[in-house]
């Protein structure tokens, strides 16, 4: 479910691509290289979403928001920036990857 909360797939790193591969159990060829680890979770990502936008998307709301408290928990203003990327891509801020430390912390603050 997660995999699917994220909105783009290009906006993930390697290291993210490789985890959900390991989480997930897909077979990718040796040494994949960014582009095949997208490739690999085009199909379990569009499956994903699916699952979260039935009945209204009701699915997809619950999950943002375990992980609008999650991200309250753990304490925004004190967050690293590459942990409010993490959330901002789940949470559906779009330029969650470029955009400055001080601007997102403002608008997950707003979430």
């Amino acid at each position: 479910m997660s995999l699917a909360l994220i909105d783009d797939l290009s906006t993930l790193i390697k290291s993210d691509c490789k985890d959900f591969v390991t989480k997930l159990d897909l077979i990718t060829p040796t040494k994949p290289s960014l582009a095949e680890y997208v490739e690999s979770l085009r199909e379990p990502h569009a499956e994903g979403l699916k699952l979260l936008r039935r009945n209204g998307q009701f699915e997809l709301r619950k999950q943002r928001l375990i992980l609008k408290k999650a991200m309250i928990k753990e304490g925004l203003p004190n967050m690293s920036l590459t942990r409010m990327r993490f959330y901002g891509k789940r949470l559906g801020v779009r330029n969650a990857t470029k955009t400055k430390q001080r601007d997102l912390r403002e608008i997950l603050m707003k979430i």
